[in-house]
């Protein structure tokens, strides 16, 4: 069973790392790194600039300082709750956290959930739209698990609506209903055309939940309510989008199928880097601007165009199946086929070689090239996989093998990929062991 975890910081800049437990750690001073482990931790984030991996669980992040005081942006994959009072001495850069607190004396508590989808988010706003507060923390991990579980949203907000804390309000007519909703959920009093709207949909026999989910779910509600974020790029166990944006960090894009897009300068090629393998990770190390260097964890895909693409993957097997987009259609895989073929590989649904055959009888392949010739074929290869004509001896092998029916133009093409030539030759596809993915 796993024992829960209490840690503190100092002054200086602390590493603070725990279990499975359900942990507390307290930052203090200084540049902190904090990650807990599975469990419901609470992370107390302090002065300085603190990195926080919430890990698994129902993870709560605890500011000093009042809601209204503090930004939130995006940066390489992690969200940031920055000081707008001091952003120079205080930042915490998060992911996998649920949810975070700030406790003002003047202002009192108030919680900002992370939702990771729509439906969470609609879930949260009814909070204020129809309590007119943030959600506490209890109903914050019971609401989001329901909306996980399948629960549909409609239930919720019944839910919602039969609680004591509204039917505090008393019996509420239409026209009052509506007014409530408005003045929580959008800051405002309703539109004559607005009101009338609504009016309409709830006598004409639409529920009250569905009216209030409409009004949280709309754009207005959600630029409105600010106890509720649903940030994009943000690293998580999902499949992720990530922007990379400020170089000379490591991004830990998490479980899932990750992608991450260069966007630190314009005009940037997968050509300008250089890519190695450490113990963090895949280091890109730009040829010319260490500013423009980065490390990445946990990435299938790093981007830096629709056309230009690095797949990372964790065996050899992968790798040859990637490669075989630059040796039969010069180009590096797309994401979508790269997470299709490695998601199939991964399975054991398909083979390598099965994956040559798919992409020989292709569409593509067949439009670019028709019928080729072993010949032809082998010229292909070498000039795709290995950026250089076919030796005469090496060209004399490959079309014995293919015309004596010793190899196929499948098992072929993954033999040339599989060399350490080809390995050298196509640095669109990395291998980093699983166990530093």
């Amino acid at each position: 069973m796993a024992s829960n975890t209490t840690l503190s910081g100092g002054l200086g800049n602390d590493t603070l790392t725990t279990g499975d437990g359900n942990d507390s750690v307290t930052g203090g001073f200084g540049n902190d790194l904090v990650s807990t482990g599975a469990g419901n931790d609470t992370i107390h984030a302090g002065l300085g600039h603190d990195t926080v991996d919430g890990g698994e669980g129902f993870d709560l992040v605890q500011i000093n300082g009042n809601r209204d005081n503090f930004d939130f942006e995006v940066v390489n994959g992690r969200l940031v709750a920055r000081s707008s009072l001091i952003p120079a001495y205080s930042s915490t850069s998060v992911t996998n956290a649920e949810i975070f607190t700030f406790t003002s004396q003047l202002a009192g508590t108030k919680q900002v959930v992370v939702a990771t989808n729509e439906d969470q988010a609609s879930a949260m706003r009814l909070y204020l739209a129809l309590f007119d507060r943030t959600p506490d923390v209890g109903g914050a991990e019971y609401w989001l698990g329901q909306v996980d579980q399948g629960v549909p949203l409609t239930d919720i907000a019944n839910a919602f609506l039969n609680s004591t804390e509204l039917q505090s309000n008393g019996e509420l007519s239409d026209d009052a209903f509506v007014d409530l909703l408005y003045q929580n959920a959008l800051g405002r009093s309703p539109d004559d055309a607005g009101k009338a709207f609504w009016l309409e949909q709830l006598q004409s026999g639409v529920s009250r939940a569905e009216v209030a989910l409409d009004i949280v779910g709309s754009p207005e509600a959600a630029d409105t309510i600010d106890s509720v974020l649903l940030p994009t790029g943000v690293a998580t166990s999902g499949d992720d989008t990530i922007d990379l944006t400020v170089g000379q960090d490591t991004i830990d894009a998490g479980k899932g199928f990750d992608v991450v897009q260069v966007k630190l300068a314009s005009e940037l090629a997968s050509s300008d880097y250089s890519f190695s393998v450490d113990d963090d990770g895949l280091v890109a190390t730009h040829n010319s601007d260490s500013s423009l260097s980065f490390t990445l964890k946990n990435t299938e895909v790093l981007s830096f165009g629709t056309e230009d693409n690095v797949v990372i993957v964790d065996n050899e097997d992968n790798a040859e199946a990637m490669r075989l987009y630059e040796a039969l259609f010069d180009r590096s895989a797309d994401v979508d086929g790269a997470k299709y073929w490695l998601d199939q590989l991964d399975q054991d649904a398909v083979s390598p070689t099965d994956v040559a055959n798919a992409l020989l009888n292709s569409t593509e392949f067949q439009d670019a090239n028709g019928s080729l010739d072993n010949d032809a074929f082998v010229e292909l290869l070498y000039q795709n996989a290995l950026d250089r004509p076919a030796d005469e001896a090496g060209k004399a092998f490959w079309l014995t093998a293919l015309e004596d029916g010793t190899a196929t133009q499948a098992e072929v093409a993954i033999a040339i990929v599989g060399s350490p030539e080809a390995a050298d030759t196509i640095d669109n596809v990395q291998i980093i062991p699983a166990n530093q993915a």
